[in-house]
């Protein structure tokens, strides 16, 4: 929200909008890398795949930069992929494990947990026609929860 709140921050930058080939796994294991990361081959740090899909990064940055964006996202019950114990600090190149999808046979009943990126004033998270979880825009802040 700096670039909007700073009238002398003239934008925003990504540095990998696409994802690519090289640097195999560096969103999900960041450096210093031993060489086990194998069978990775794309770097999985841009905000769409490398097929132009768009990532739940990518879903992020439309609702701050839009106006009626809502996305839903779940972490999966079992880990995607495996991270880097010894990530480095400086390593940004990453994102949360989160999918778009919320059934996985054999996980009927848990609890999952949900992130939703939003620019509406108000989301209703509705599990089983119940409101499970209400949040309001009480400014003009984007919604997160």
């Amino acid at each position: 929200m700096d670039v909007r709140d700073h009238i002398y921050v003239i934008g925003d930058f990504v540095w990998t909008a696409f994802d690519y080939i090289g640097e195999a796994s560096i969103g999900w294991r960041g450096y210093f890398q031993k060489q086990d990361f194998f069978p990775w081959n794309l770097a999985f740090c841009g905000d769409m795949d490398i097929c132009g899909w768009k990532r739940a990064q990518s879903y992020y940055r439309d609702a701050l930069w839009k106006e009626n964006q809502v996305s839903i996202w779940v972490t999966p019950p079992q880990p995607s992929f495996a991270l880097n114990p010894e990530r480095q600090s400086w390593s940004k190149w990453h994102w949360n494990d989160a999918v778009d999808d919320w059934s996985w046979e054999g996980s009927e009943g848990q609890i999952m947990d949900v992130t939703i990126y939003s620019s509406c004033g108000q989301v209703d998270l509705l599990l089983n026609g119940e409101i499970a979880r209400e949040k309001r825009n009480r400014s003009n802040n984007k919604i997160f929860c």
